[in-house]
């Protein structure tokens, strides 16, 4: 249970409120800020990991790296410190529910939702940053339209050389990803890459577009294996009529090997056309 000790505690100019969220590393309250009452998101991490440096090394990582981006579907880092002892950041607080919840929902601009995540997924590449946890829960659709990519615990940034160096030598692989977005490299214990999030791209795409996710096993072990072993469908066997050179590009996402997979400039450009 988190500490109902914090409600009312000031970080910055927020005033601590409520409980939101929270998961294995950090725990997400909502705050609103002392003079106007504009609420923000504050994330904290849990107390028992306080000397847990491969957790506190993430957890500042997520910080440092959400300071150096900034886009309409992204969060915007808004304080950063510590509350009583611990890490600490506010972000934007995005009021609405993840798609996962809302995909059932009749007038769903699906195609719409793809597009704008591709978009998002696709600056993030801009920067060689990865995000490394994508699923439709992590994407919050907004009542008033549109959607913004949440939790960056997982994100790494990629491409340079001194980067890459520094994660081969000091950080351990450690497997976090969600089972049915998982990509077959990272099973196998290899690092989060830009083809691994294409690869969770195409596992939305087959949701969002065709109400089920590529392959259907129930238990998470077979979610795996089929991940890593199993001949992947097609969306042409989905949904009749599907456009073949898009379907060609969304299947290219889940190839086993990264190098087979389009990147995401192709993908944008497959979705833009589906949703015109």
């Amino acid at each position: 249970m988190v500490a109902k000790s914090l409600v009312n505690h000031v970080f910055g100019p927020y005033v601590l409120r409520q409980v939101i969220g929270g998961g294995a590393t950090a725990e997400v309250w909502r705050a609103e800020h002392h003079c106007d009452h504009r609420p923000v998101a504050v994330k904290i991490l849990r107390e028992e990991l306080l000397r847990d440096r491969f957790h506190q090394r993430n957890f500042l990582k997520e910080q440092e790296l959400l300071g150096e981006i900034s886009h309409p579907g992204i969060p915007r880092l808004r304080h950063q410190g510590d509350l009583q002892g611990r890490p600490a950041f506010a972000m934007d607080f995005i009021p609405g529910a993840s798609l996962a919840e809302v995909i059932k929902q009749p007038g769903l601009p699906r195609q719409r939702a793809l597009l704008e995540l591709c978009d998002v997924v696709g600056y993030l590449h801009e920067q060689d940053v990865v995000h490394n946890d994508l699923k439709l829960d992590n994407v919050l659709w907004r009542s008033a339209g549109g959607l913004v990519l949440i939790d960056y615990g997982s994100i790494r940034r990629v491409g340079t050389m001194r980067e890459i160096t520094s994660m081969i030598l000091r950080e351990p692989v450690r497997v976090f990803n969600t089972p049915t977005y998982i990509a077959p490299e990272l099973i196998a214990g290899k690092k989060a890459t830009k083809a691994s999030d294409c690869y969770a791209l195409g596992v939305c795409a087959f949701i969002l577009l065709s109400g089920q996710p590529p392959y259907l096993d129930k238990n998470q072990s077979g979610k795996l294996r089929a991940h890593a072993t199993a001949q992947p469908p097609s969306i042409l066997e989905r949904i009749k009529g599907f456009p073949p050179n898009q379907a060609r590009t969304i299947d290219g996402c889940l190839a086993k090997d990264p190098a087979d997979r389009p990147v995401i400039a192709e993908l944008i450009s497959a979705v833009r056309t589906l949703a015109r």
